[in-house]
């Protein structure tokens, strides 16, 4: 019998050392991560919570999107950086535009249907994201009308809207 016992103790010894040296170099790393200096933090809040209750809708800043509206989350669209809810009511068509400004966007709600430059019909689903250099002239989107399409936006400079009508746009695509 005190073989036996003897026996199962040798196996449990190495066990018990990796086991022990496994939380001590997990302790260990633990400590060196908590020295690290934590980065800069700017004077606006580090954590932002936004419900429907708090957001502040407008309509959005050109008069030729119907039914669109906005709401800014952080930031400040006329100076930039910015980040925006925009809501198109239902059926509405967002009409060819340009921004002076990179646009990133996540589409959260609704559908968008279009046509590419060659006719192509496409349809943008929840969960589509779109990275918007400056002067890409984008839309010509009708929100589905199986509801409204809610989008995220971020802009890095002052925003802006221009119609691909204008004068000034780019023709970029």
């Amino acid at each position: 019998m005190p073989s036996t016992l003897n026996c199962q103790l040798v196996r449990a010894v190495p066990i018990l050392i990796v086991f022990s040296a496994a939380v001590l170099g997990f302790t260990a790393k633990v400590s060196v991560a908590q020295e690290k200096t934590r980065p800069f933090v700017t004077d606006q809040p580090a954590f932002s919570h936004m419900t429907d209750e708090n957001l502040r809708w407008r309509p959005c800043v050109n008069s030729a999107l119907k039914g669109c509206e906005a709401a800014v989350i952080r930031g400040d669209p006329t100076t930039g950086p910015a980040e925006v809810f925009v809501r198109v009511q239902a059926g509405n068509v967002v009409p060819e535009i340009w921004h002076s400004t990179l646009e990133r966007g996540l589409l959260l709600q609704g559908k968008f249907v279009g046509s590419d430059p060659q006719g192509k019909e496409f349809v943008v689903t929840p969960g589509a994201y779109w990275y918007m250099p400056a002067g890409v002239t984008h839309g010509g989107v009708r929100c589905s009308n199986e509801g409204p399409c809610l989008m995220y936006e971020r802009y890095e400079t002052v925003f802006d809207i221009n119609l691909v009508d204008d004068a000034k746009t780019p023709q970029r695509r």
